[in-house]
This record gives C-alpha cells, structure tokens and sequence, in this order.
C-alpha cells in the first residue's frame, strides 16, 4: 500500500535502509516550495504503479522504482527523443515495433500537435502507436534521460562492414565498397543484404569522408554524424570494435542523421588505408599545430597542410577524399598516421602557451568538413525536408 506522504522524519535515508532491514517503512520529511506551500512527493511501493501520474502538472513526479520493460523482440533498443524517433521512421532502415507517446492530461497544447504529426507519422508508415499513461515506464526505456514524450522500441542501426574503399571512374558515380565477409559485432547482420555501394552526397565533386581513428565518447560520435550530415560528407566511418558505439546516447546528440548517414566500419584500419590509396583515394591525416622533435634534431614543425590552402580547396575535385581524426586525449595512433598520404591541420591564433593545442574532436570535424568543402556543401541536400 502506499506510504503516507505526511508522516515525516528529518532523515529519509536512514528510514530507508531501516525498511530494507525490516524495521520500518520509509518517511520523509515534505519539501517546501518558494511560496511557503508545501509540495508532496508521494512513495509508492513496490506494487503500485502510478499509471495517471502527470493529471496534475502542480504535483512532482513520484519517487517509484523503476518499471519492468517487457520487449517485443529480444535485440530490439529503445531510442527517444523528438528528432531521433521522427527520422528513425523518416529513414526505413530499420525494423520498427513500437513508438510509445506519452499521453497524460499536462500535456501542453503545441506538444499535443506535435504528438498528432508524430502519429500520422506513424500510421503512414505503419507503426504500432501505444499511448503511455506511465511517464516512469517512459524514463525507464529511456534510462532517465530526456525523451520529450517519445520512446521508439526497434531494430538497432546497422552498419557496413568494408575491407576497402574501390576505385570510382567517374564524378557523381555511386561509391563502391570492398565488403567484409564477416563481422562479429553485429551477429544479427546478413551480409549478403548489404548495397556495394553508397550514393554520393553531390555529383559535381568527388565524395568526401571522415574516417574516425578510436573516437570512444557517444557524445562526439554523435556531435560528429551530424555536422557531417550537415555539411555533405559522403559517409562517416570507424573501427567496429575500439570505437564509441551507436547507443542511444550518440544518436540523441545526433539529432537523427545517424539515421541517414551511411555508416562505414573496419577491422584494421592500415591494411583499408593502404588498399584505398591503391584505389585512387587520398588520406588526410588532421594533426594539431604543435612541434615534432626528434633526437638531436632542432624542434620543428610537421609538414601539413593548412586547411585554408588551395590545395586543401581543391581537394575534392581531384581524387576521392578521406579525412581521418584521432581520438580524444592520445589523438591519432602512429600506425594510422603513417599509412596516410597528407596531412592537414586547423591553423591556431592563441593557446599554444597554455597547453591548449588541439579542439574537441567534433569541433574540429566540422570545421575539417567546412574546410575541405567549403561553398560546396550546401548543394548536397539544399531540398532535402527529412531533418528539421
């Protein structure tokens, strides 16, 4: 039964690990809000469930424990938020059980709309719709993490596994890809149904990547898919195994182009350099602005180039273009840096003093997607409505 929510004690912890010792059920001490009222917190065991919580927008919400998420297949994944479940959909790569929208009464009027959109959204595309009452069962799918009243339960987002990048003949031409015969990480994946190759993202240059060397944060893997989206980068790719995974962490950050950016990986990533490189491809290696020494040698400056340059400007119109960036912390491995052909390096006005020598890895992906396409990127997707 529910706990009386006006029984009080100064202490609530320690009530707390006295009722999981069996001596009393838990108390607390009532909050008080700016204006002198009181605001309860009500506890419900572990039976109850408050289904019509969020009727009443002045109440907090409930101090429950987590519900019990029952799944409709067993290597399904919950996603959420707005962007990312409309362009899960939007996008048809993957396989779809449910969208839960929450569905209590303090819903606002302009997200009401919303919600309409996002079902019609839904029955176009033939997705079972669950109105939610249980904004806790909401928050477990989501793992507390903001959701904006949706919640998508589907397949996870495949991704393709290469050997190497083959050669193109022409400008504009579909990229073809040396597939991998395998792939560990994604035990579910049937090669075989996999395209050879990608489409570009414009047809008067040459395609442009970003080949990401270990980057483990979900947030930059997320911030980097979809500056890359933005800007017109091709496809983006990384190591299947020492890399950030897709969580729902990294396509939150993503706000839904990892549903569109088509998604490269490797095993060994030299071995993919060098057989690009055989192919015609060329690879920048992005490396910061700092001194190399050697022993015995006066300190000097890593032979790149700067990403104004006019060669870095027509980069894109001359061969196909790899753009690689390290990890965060370490940056880019040795092995991976020498298997590259060039390298280029965002030029630097201030803080080399102070140690700051380098950019957040997403920043820098960005301003690298900016650099090597420049006026170009706009013309990729200038009619393209899918993201918003």
């Amino acid at each position: 039964m529910p706990i009386d929510p006006l029984r009080r004690n100064k202490d609530p912890l320690s009530n707390i690990k006295r009722t999981q010792r069996g001596e009393e059920e838990p108390e607390f001490e009532p909050p008080y809000s700016p204006s002198g009222a009181r605001t309860y917190k009500p506890v419900f065991d572990v039976q109850e469930s408050p289904l019509a919580w969020g009727e009443d927008s002045s109440l907090e919400r409930p101090w429950g424990p987590r519900r019990e998420i029952n799944r409709t297949h067993p290597d399904s994944e919950f996603i959420y938020g707005t962007a990312v479940v409309e362009a899960a959909i939007k996008s048809g790569r993957r396989e779809i059980y449910k969208l839960y929208i929450y569905a209590g009464a303090n819903r606002e009027p302009e997200t009401l709309v919303r919600d309409a959109k996002m079902k019609r959204l839904a029955k176009a595309n033939r997705v079972n719709v669950v109105d939610e009452f249980d904004i806790g069962l909401l928050d477990s799918m989501a793992n507390s993490r903001p959701h904006n009243g949706y919640v998508l339960e589907c397949s996870p987002l495949h991704k393709t596994p290469i050997l190497s990048l083959l050669p193109l003949t022409q400008v504009g031409q579909h990229i073809p890809l040396e597939l991998a015969q395998h792939d560990n990480t994604q035990p579910d994946l049937i090669l075989k149904t996999l395209a050879p190759s990608i489409p570009p993202a414009d047809t008067d240059r040459y395609p442009f990547i970003l080949m990401l060397d270990s980057v483990l944060d979900p947030g930059n893997l997320g911030a980097i898919l979809r500056s890359a989206y933005f800007l017109g980068a091709a496809a983006v790719m990384f190591s299947g195994t020492h890399s950030a995974p897709l969580s729902p962490v990294c396509l939150k950050a993503s706000s839904g182009a990892a549903e569109f950016m088509p998604i490269l990986t490797y095993k060994n990533p030299v071995r993919m350099i060098e057989n690009s490189i055989a192919n015609g491809w060329q690879f920048y290696a992005a490396v910061a602005p700092t001194p190399v020494t050697g022993p015995g040698k006066e300190p000097r400056r890593e032979k790149s180039l700067r990403l104004e340059s006019m060669e870095v400007k027509q980069a894109v119109f001359t061969k196909p273009t790899v753009v690689v960036l390290g990890a965060e912390g370490q940056g880019m491995s040795t092995p991976v840096r020498k298997a590259c052909d060039k390298a280029v390096t965002i030029g630097q006005s201030r803080g080399m003093e102070l140690g700051l020598d380098s950019l957040n890895v997403s920043v820098a992906a960005a301003l690298l997607c900016q650099g090597f396409l420049g006026r170009h990127f706009g013309k990729a997707n200038q009619n393209d409505d899918r993201l918003f």
